[in-house]
């Protein structure tokens, strides 16, 4: 089966400073604040999950848009360095780029410009018998509603990984409905829900009645694990803690992806061995991820990751 990744692509130029004191306070802030070491990657969903598909072994296509600019030709040449396969939708404006400020004891501020990454219809492909990922990101919704109803139309599987803008408008609710798959944060889900609810359990209830139709609803919970919600059940898993956590950039992008591609390979049959092969191969790899600095360092390739098959991670069901 082909998956297709859709979503934005960035170049994430990182700082990596001793303590980020200078911009807590304005007092530290000097004219040149040197950085210890830097690092450049590529980023953004559909990059992300396009390289991970590959590492996987599926037969994968990432969909993105650039900017005609030197930031764009910049994200072009690390893409040929790293053999991802992709179709690029030119428009006027610049490309996404990111400035990371990272610490040594693992704080971080972001400094985001988004560039040309708002999709339209004619951007996307629009196959059959395949499996769609997709980054929302800032793209109207309406957009979404059509692709979603036309990639249903021809016995697609597609999941989601949805940006606090679309989880914002209410059209959300329908769409979300229509798909196989979506991954959340905790904020994310409260965001969805209207609802500021704490309790991680309590809030799994309510959103899997908001969202019954999804066949996988995945919300994670940072350092503490997951939770996936099936149709009738609720199982928590919990996080593969065997690194140091370095960087969180793109950790989300890791497990989401991983976790949709290690279902495509068992044919999207949602018995309880291949979820709990998922949520333990998604935590090891996002750990592997974690470990090091970028969205795309330390991911695993399959023979590599098939080889925690049998990794006791804690599993148990809520509901």
């Amino acid at each position: 089966m082909k998956v297709y990744a859709i979503g934005t692509a960035t170049l994430d130029i990182f700082f990596v400073f001793d303590n980020l004191n200078f911009l807590k306070n304005f007092k530290f802030l000097k004219e040149k604040n040197e950085a210890k070491n830097i690092f450049v990657d590529i980023g953004g969903g559909g990059l992300n999950f396009a390289y991970n598909f590959q590492n996987l072994n599926l037969k994968s296509k990432a969909i993105i848009k650039l900017g005609n600019d030197f930031i764009g030709k910049v994200i072009e040449s690390k893409i040929k360095e790293k053999g991802i396969d992709v179709v690029i939708n030119y428009n006027k404006g610049n490309s996404a780029l990111s400035f990371i400020f990272l610490s040594k004891k693992g704080e971080k501020y972001i400094f985001v410009y988004r560039g040309v990454e708002k999709f339209n219809k004619k951007d996307v492909i629009y196959d059959k018998n395949s499996a769609y990922y997709i980054s929302t990101g800032n793209t109207p919704i309406g957009i979404w509603e059509y692709v979603v109803s036309r990639l249903k139309k021809n016995n697609n599987i597609i999941g989601f990984a949805p940006s606090k803008y679309f989880l914002s408008k209410k059209e959300c609710y329908e769409i979300l409905n229509k798909i196989n798959f979506f991954v959340i944060n905790l904020d994310e889900a409260k965001i969805l829900l209207r609802k500021n609810i704490q309790n991680e359990f309590e809030l799994a209830e309510k959103l899997r009645k908001k969202i019954y139709k999804t066949d996988i609803i995945l919300i994670t919970l940072g350092d503490k694990g997951s939770l996936l919600l099936t149709r009738k059940n609720c199982y928590f898993s919990e996080a593969y803690k065997k690194f140091k956590i370095v960087d969180t950039t793109g950790a989300g992008d890791s497990y989401g992806s991983t976790f949709f591609a290690i279902l495509l390979k068992n044919k999207w049959e949602l018995n309880e061995n291949n979820l709990f092969l998922a949520l333990k191969l998604s935590a090891v790899n996002a750990a592997h991820n974690l470990k090091e600095i970028g969205a795309q360092t330390g991911l695993l390739k399959e023979k590599d990751l098939l080889k925690f098959q049998s990794v006791k991670l804690f599993i148990k069901k809520v509901w």
